[in-house]
């Protein structure tokens, strides 16, 4: 048999629908995708103080130096027992520091256990007999800071330690890429995720904030400090006495504020962020007013130089030195010195492992887009010529010293916030942020970021808040919408979308720009199920109102060319869709910055049609265009960079190159992992794809494993009759079908023809998909009446909704051709041979396999009929076109040089037969096992070469082999 129904259906190939969001930002995920909630037992404080004594609470003088450990810090956590200990420990993340008592006794037995832990930052040992313990303790350093037999010593020791460490690690922690916390931004490698973050403060900072953003800062405050009586004054005298000029005193104090404002920070926990929208925005506004003042109190020069002064991890220092020449930005906000002598103390005592670092920071004075100011005489701490940076500053690296082992000095140029690379999409974005934003906006960077679920809950924590008919609340349903859509929820989607046009409707024309918007995001709901009479209906409203209002190169115009022609790609109907494409792509040239996310989806929807088409250069340069703006744009996890990795390893799986396709799949797969989980509807799809490749390497069971975790995926997360759920049983089936597993086969696509059923009018061209595959089983049975049956009822659904030239009305005609060739009707063969050639040659690129596997096809009757020459003609016209669409490896010029060998082996050209039986022996050797039966089948061709040309060495040498 040559060329059966290909599996073109069996891979899952994916493109972009451009949703309509109120205005154009395109969002990143680089937040934690938890969402923030305080329980009863957990603490926002980074320093954990904990004491181990036998003894405890078990006197008075026990329960008085807890209350004052309390009052250093108000984390204390009290043990009388080692394994609980331990135990708890255990359970403090890598991230936290522990300052950790003990009794002389326990701690020498403990100590040796839990010295290497990095989350120990320091030891302090509490005993009667210090001379006694110090023997051991002094075996301990640099983390053991001292034996002590004195409450009074211990006290002004720990309370020296915890304030240096807060200082220490506040805005430079840098922490491995698992952990939740990262104060230093490398900027080179991780622009688009930082020029998110910044949008986000942005909106943060100039949000209006009413009353109840400080009340509700104030009780998760509470919440944290409940057993703090200490912190909870601090905290009432807050409440009650609190006003805007004297934010940076109570941010300066050592108290609950700085300490709770700069771990949310470093989290980038945006739900537990958002709780401390207020301080942010009166911190910032405050160093705003007080900047300009401050700038004009300069001297002639306009240079500024202040310090700071910190013990840093030396993995870290490394780690700047690397990018000398880079930019880094801390999120938080950044306090330094006039004085390199007070910096100093700060960072004394360090150690080879923790060295101190000074920090030398030149400030021009011109750079006026990052607020500083001298805080001195607002601070707490008056004395120490206190400069605050607002929060996010960028600085680049200008250099990294070592002066000895414990003391470096890093060199800090303020530079301005506009990063080449993405300012003009940065300025793009904020053209369309209001002076005064809203939730409505943050939504809309959350929906952008691939943060759906952020999207919707803000977007919803607004329309909660206005009444049915505000202005804002189509835009929320709107949005709300867009996300579900994106999430592939499409009936909340749609449900939104609808709300949406029912309020717009009644205060709007019909013609208005905002009933435009909603037209169009219907359209892409029922292009994604499969409704195109309806999709196209609502995408042509959109167009024409878009076209009587809007500039001819508006970029909403853009939007609706890209859904109009996903529509046509999704019909088949290819030369439309790429004409649809192509004006989306002239309209955003000259519309949107060259880095705009949505010029990215562009690319993406032409490279898939030059990837149906068989061009895969063109497929590959398209894809590529897409991956280099996803990469500049979006945050490394994004879920469109995963779909740009999976487009083009369906284009390198096509070209039979296997390996790099796996490639692609996988690293789509860790992205989606990381970003949807592991119920996500796109997850689905890549297991899809994954699982086509090992059926292309005749991986069978491995194939059927990947296929089922994708049905089990779209079980747990879409409804039973999904149209995605109908795609994986049909391509189980046909994994089914080539294990000989026919039963098992027919039953997966008649649960696909169930589904298809329900969702589908009886003349969708996917029923035709599932009748040739159903014809396909009933042809490997020997069943060519059945077969042929069912190949006529898919041709006939086929004729009926598809373009004439559609390339699946031409696979169908294959499949028929193949019934008449096996039957020995060679010329019923040849008519439809003929009929899909004619359909391929205008609906396919020159070079597409589909057309090479036909040329085999009909070289296969001439060469049943004894028509040699005729034979050799089609099979080396559908080498040539394999050699350049799938490379010199790929399978199927392993199937066409064996094609060829039988038929120089017929003609008695044994030398012939046998050069091209080695070169399909050369390729199969590399992607199938020695024992497979295909490469059996070749070795038994070459030793009858040898019985039919006589005792030729190079014959011989091959079938022995056997």
């Amino acid at each position: 048999m040559m060329m059966m129904l290909r599996s073109i259906f069996n891979k899952i190939k994916q493109h972009i629908t451009s949703n309509d969001p109120i205005y154009s930002i395109r969002q990143s995920n680089f937040f934690l995708k938890e969402e923030f909630q305080l329980n009863n037992d957990q603490t926002l404080e980074e320093l954990y103080l904990i004491w181990l004594d036998s003894n405890m609470n078990k006197t008075n003088d026990c329960k008085e130096i807890e209350s004052q450990l309390r009052s250093i810090n108000s984390y204390l956590k009290t043990f009388d027992n080692i394994d609980d200990f331990l135990h708890y420990i255990q359970s403090i993340g890598p991230e936290e520091k522990i300052f950790f008592i003990v009794s002389g006794d326990l701690g020498e037995s403990i100590v040796p256990q839990i010295y290497n832990q990095s989350n120990i930052q320091s030891i302090y040992v509490f005993c009667h007999n210090k001379i006694k313990h110090e023997i051991w303790a002094n075996q301990f350093k640099p983390k053991m800071k001292g034996v002590f037999n004195k409450k009074d010593l211990l006290y002004s020791k720990l309370t020296c330690d915890i304030q240096s460490c807060t200082k220490n690690f506040l805005p430079m922690s840098i922490l491995s890429p698992d952990a939740k916390q990262q104060s230093i931004r490398d900027l080179s490698k991780e622009n688009a995720s930082f020029m998110y973050f910044q949008l986000l403060m942005e909106i943060l900072i100039h949000m209006e904030h009413e009353n109840d953003a400080k009340i509700e800062m104030i009780n998760l405050c509470r919440k944290q400090y409940n057993n703090d009586q200490n912190e909870i004054e601090k905290i009432n005298d807050f409440e009650n006495n609190y006003n805007h000029n004297e934010c940076i005193k109570w941010y300066t104090k050592d108290s609950f504020l700085y300490r709770l404002l700069n771990r949310a920070l470093r989290t980038s926990n945006f739900d537990l962020i958002y709780k401390f929208r207020f301080l942010i925005a009166e911190l910032h506004y405050q160093l705003s007013k007080m900047h300009q003042i401050y700038i004009e109190s300069f001297n002639d020069d306009n240079e500024l130089i202040v310090y700071r002064g910190q013990q840093m991890p030396i993995d870290d220092i490394r780690k700047l030195q690397y990018n000398v020449g880079g930019l880094i930005s801390m999120n938080t906000f950044l306090s330094t010195s006039k004085s390199s002598v007070t910096a100093a103390t700060y960072g004394a005592g360090g150690s080879p492992d923790q060295p101190t670092v000074i920090f030398t920071i030149k400030v021009d004075k011109n750079v006026n887009d990052q607020p500083f100011a001298n805080i001195g005489k607002l601070s707490a701490i008056e004395s120490e010529e206190e400069v605050l940076f607002t929060i996010c500053t960028i600085f680049r690296i200008e250099s990294v010293e070592q002066y000895t082992d414990e003391l470096w000095e890093i060199s800090l140029l303020l530079t301005s916030k506009q990063n080449s690379d993405l300012k003009e999409l940065k300025d793009h974005f904020h053209d369309n942020i209001p002076d005064k934003p809203t939730l409505l906006d943050l939504g809309t960077i959350f929906h952008l970021s691939g943060e759906y679920d952020r999207a919707i809950k803000y977007s919803q924590l607004l329309l909660e808040k206005l009444p049915p008919n505000h202005s804002k609340t189509p835009t929320l349903y709107n949005n709300i919408g867009s996300a579900h859509n994106s999430q592939g929820n499409y009936i909340e989607a749609l449900n939104c979308y609808n709300k949406t046009l029912e309020i717009r409707s009644k205060y709007f024309p019909e013609n208005d720009l905002s009933v435009a918007i909603t037209y169009n995001n219907i359209g892409s709901i029922y292009n994604s199920q499969s409704n195109y009479a309806e999709a196209l209906n609502y995408c042509n409203k959109a167009l024409e109102i878009r076209l009587k209002l809007l500039p001819e190169n508006h970029s909403s115009l853009g939007i609706t060319y890209n859904n109009i022609g996903s529509i046509h790609k999704n019909q088949g109907n290819h030369v439309d869709a790429l004409n649809c494409y192509d004006k989306a792509l002239q309209i955003q040239l000259k519309s949107l910055p060259k880095n705009h996310p949505l010029l990215s989806t562009t690319y993406n929807n032409i490279g898939s049609i030059w990837n149906n088409q068989g061009n895969y250069v063109e497929a590959l340069n398209y894809y590529n265009k897409t991956l280099e703006i996803d990469i500049k744009t979006l945050p490394e996890s994004h879920p469109d960079i995963a779909l740009a990795y999976n487009n083009i390893g369906s284009v390198h799986h096509n070209q039979g190159n296997y390996v790099q396709a796996l490639n692609y799949y996988n690293k789509a797969l860790q992205i989606q992992l990381k970003s949807l989980g592991e119920n996500h509807s796109l997850l689905a799809i890549t297991y899809n794809n994954i699982a086509t490749v090992h059926k292309s390497q005749r991986n069978c069971i491995q194939a059927l494993n990947y296929y089922n975790k994708a049905r089990q995926i779209l079980q747990k997360c879409l409804p039973e009759n999904h149209s995605l759920l109908a795609t994986t049983y049909n391509n189980i089936g046909l994994v089914e079908n080539s294990l000989g597993n026919y039963d098992e086969a027919l039953d997966y696509y008649n649960k696909t023809l169930e589904i298809r059923l329900k969702l589908l009018p009886e003349n969708h061209s996917s029923f035709a998909i599932t009748y040739n595959n159903i014809g396909l089983v009933y042809y490997s049975q020997g069943n060519y009446t059945q077969a042929l049956n069912y190949y006529n009822k898919a041709l006939q659904i086929q004729l009926k909704s598809l373009p004439k030239n559609h390339p699946y009305i031409a696979i169908t005609y294959n499949n028929i051709g193949s019934i008449w060739n096996n039957q020995g009707n060679y010329v019923e063969a040849l008519i439809c041979y003929n009929k899909t050639l004619e359909i391929q040659l205008k609906s396919l690129h020159e070079n597409h396999p589909d057309i090479a596997a036909l040329y085999n096809n009909i070289g296969s009757v001439h060469h049943n009929e004894g028509n040699y020459v005729q034979a050799l003609n089609y099979y080396n016209k559908a080498l040539q076109i394999q050699l350049k669409s799938l490379g010199a490896n790929h399978p199927d010029v392993a199937a066409t040089y064996s094609t060829i060998a039988s038929i120089h082996k017929s003609q008695g050209n044994y030398i012939e037969a046998l050069i091209h039986y080695n070169k399909t022996l050369e390729i199969l050797l590399q992607f199938l096992p020695e024992n497979d039966p295909s490469i059996a089948t070749i070795y038994d061709n070459i030793r009858s070469l040898r019985n039919s040309a006589g005792d030729c060495g190079e014959v011989l040498n091959c079938s022995n082999k056997v």
